[in-house]
């Protein structure tokens, strides 16, 4: 099974950038983050601990902390959007993310493992149940993109309930690799990321890619 088409890594980052741009506006001036509430105490956090002397230190640090945070949901939204433009994967109706009729696989898709508290991981793990109990020659994958301990397939469940191994948990370069038929699939997808931007007429260099990759390795070793 081949990897994503270029275009369609194309169009996924395309959109990374255009909310890139959107919300890099709101952000731009200092005025703009005057504009909502800041807890002092967190200013003196970073003005004691990390040397935060100024306004405008303040404002990158807090500016890239409010980037990130409005980026977290259309990140997701990337991975959503590569692996269901995988021949026979597909966007399903019903509330998952992912599936695949042919090999009766669901998913249901977090960014990071911490995007879950207690109660939405309930809620989580009861809607894999309800689609299990329904459907029991699938198989129902929680997804966490970036995991908590590195690579991981494994059943899945809460507290109060027994594992079953057909509600199983996943990290995001597993699945991938799941998806794809592919080893490493989506470190490919990081390298070939160069070229994509090329084409969409932004710049990344080489220590970059480097700093991709290490992070790659950190998050799947």
């Amino acid at each position: 099974m081949p990897l994503p088409k270029m275009n369609d890594i194309l169009e996924s980052i395309k959109l990374l950038s255009d909310t890139y741009t959107k919300n890099e506006k709101k952000f731009r001036t200092v005025s703009n983050l005057s504009d909502t509430v800041t807890d002092p105490m967190t200013i003196f956090v970073h003005a004691v601990f990390s040397g935060v002397k100024t306004d405008d230190e303040w404002f990158k640090l807090e500016k890239i902390r409010r980037m990130d945070k409005a980026f977290t949901n259309q990140i997701g939204l990337f991975h959503e959007k590569i692996l269901s433009s995988i021949d026979g994967w597909r966007k399903p109706k019903g509330g998952f993310d992912l599936e695949c009729i042919e090999r009766k696989i669901i998913v249901e898709i977090k960014n990071k493992h911490n995007t879950m508290n207690s109660s939405s991981a309930n809620d989580t793990y009861e809607k894999c149940h309800r689609f299990y109990k329904s459907n029991r020659d699938w198989t129902v994958y929680l997804a966490q993109i970036i995991p908590k301990n590195g690579r991981i397939d494994t059943p899945w469940c809460i507290s109060g309930r027994s594992q079953n191994e057909q509600i199983r948990l996943i990290d995001g370069a597993t699945l991938y690799d799941m998806v794809t038929n592919e080893t490493d699939a989506l470190k490919s997808i990081y390298v070939s990321i160069q070229d994509v931007v090329n084409d969409l007429n932004l710049k990344i260099n080489e220590t970059q890619i480097s700093m991709i990759l290490k992070a790659y390795e950190s998050c799947y070793k």
